[in-house]
C-alpha cells in the first residue's frame, strides 16, 4: 500500500485469484498467500487469503477501501498451530515452546505498519498450549506460572496501540489463574 499515490485511486472492477510468495508489513510477513479477491473502485474485497505465518497458517477475509485519504481496512483473521517463539519475533519479544491459535477482528488505517498499529481497534482471542516464556534469567516471583503452562486462553480488546486482556486463565496442571493486564508493544510490529 505504500506504493499506492496518497490520493484515491480508481482500480478497474475484477474478480479472480491471486498468489504471493511472500506478503509483509513490517516484521508480519505471510508466505506462499492464495487468496480470492474482488476489485470494485476503490474498494478490495478479500474473501479469502490462505497462507503460512510463524510456522503455521492464516486465514484471512476482509475489506481494503481506498477511496479516502488513507486506505482502510476491515479484517478477519484466524491463525492456527502456530510457533510462539516465531510470533515473539514480530514484537520483539522471547516467547517459548507450545503450539498458539489466534483469532482477531480488527479495523484500521494507513499506509504503512506503523499507522497500521496505531490506528487498530478490534478484538482478539488466543489459545496458547504446552507453553512457556523464554526466559535467561529466573523469572520474578510473580510471572513463575508463564515458566511452563499446559494452556493459556484469553480474549482481549485492542486500541490506542493496546492489546488489554479482558478474560484470561493460564492452566497448571489441576490450578487455573486468572489473569488480566494490558500489552502496550503492538506498535513493536513496524
Amino acid at each position: 500500500m505504500n506504493r499506492i499515490d496518497r490520493h484515491p485511486v480508481k482500480w478497474p472492477d475484477l474478480s479472480g485469484t491471486v498468489q504471493i510468495g511472500e506478503l509483509s508489513t513490517g516484521k508480519l510477513v505471510v508466505r506462499d498467500a492464495i487468496g480470492a479477491i474482488d476489485v470494485s473502485g476503490n474498494l478490495i474485497k478479500i474473501r479469502s487469503l490462505n497462507g503460512h505465518l510463524a510456522s503455521g497458517s492464516i486465514h484471512l477475509a476482509g475489506v481494503v477501501d481506498a477511496s479516502g485519504d488513507q486506505p482502510e481496512y476491515r479484517l478477519d483473521a484466524q491463525v492456527t498451530n502456530a510457533s510462539p517463539s516465531a510470533l515473539a519475533g514480530m514484537f520483539q519479544e522471547r516467547w517459548g515452546s507450545g503450539v498458539a491459535n489466534f483469532s482477531t477482528q480488527l479495523t484500521m488505517s494507513g499506509f504503512d505498519a506503523q499507522d497500521l498499529a496505531r490506528s487498530a481497534t478490534g478484538t482478539l482471542h488466543w489459545n496458547w498450549t504446552k507453553g512457556g516464556l523464554a526466559s535467561e534469567t529466573p523469572l520474578p516471583i510473580a510471572a513463575q506460572p508463564f515458566a511452563h503452562f499446559d494452556q493459556w486462553s484469553a480474549d482481549a480488546a485492542i486500541a490506542d496501540s493496546t492489546v488489554t486482556i479482558t478474560h484470561s486463565l493460564l492452566a497448571r496442571g489441576k490450578e487455573a489463574i486468572p489473569l488480566s493486564g494490558t500489552i502496550s508493544s503492538i506498535a513493536k510490529l513496524t
